[in-house]
């Protein structure tokens, strides 16, 4: 009675508020089936998949029935691979292509590029000052290198 309640679908474009799905071969053998689905994702935090990702999925739920399918979950494991794979247990991140926020199992928040490896030298620079010119005070956050962790 449930069968096909939740299925996994192939994401293909993802502009605007429904983002189109495929999903089986129709009955002509050579018909994908495509369907333009919306997009339930978190408050606060919406994300996409890189452009012409083959291995963006979404899973599907269709409450009122086969022809009001919405999406509640979707995934890219290649993205995720790629800029997540060497998370330890209890470590979160939040991720692109490009880059991370990683909240390591110490306590530390690690935020840089994806592919850089944190050294000993990569820390968050805090600084204030007067300005000699104008006498007006400044203050400064930045980071030395590609890397930037923040620690309570």
């Amino acid at each position: 009675m449930l069968g096909g309640l939740a299925r996994k679908f192939s994401v293909a474009l993802t502009d605007g508020t429904l983002w189109q799905i495929v999903g089986h071969v129709l009955f002509d053998a050579t018909t994908p089936e495509t369907k333009n689905v919306e997009n339930y994702s978190g408050i606060g935090f919406y994300a996409r998949p890189p452009a012409g990702s083959a291995s963006a999925e979404a899973v599907t739920v269709n409450i009122g029935g086969a022809s009001t399918p919405a999406i509640v979950a979707t995934r890219d494991e290649a993205t995720r691979q790629h800029s997540a794979g060497d998370l330890e247990p209890n470590e979160s991140c939040i991720f692109n292509g490009l880059a991370r926020i990683r909240v390591r199992n110490d306590g530390i928040v690690e935020i840089h590029a994806v592919g850089v490896t944190p050294g000993p030298m990569d820390f968050v620079v805090v600084g204030s000052g007067i300005d000699s010119f104008t006498g007006a005070p400044y203050f400064a956050l930045g980071n030395c290198s590609t890397v930037v962790k923040v620690q309570k």
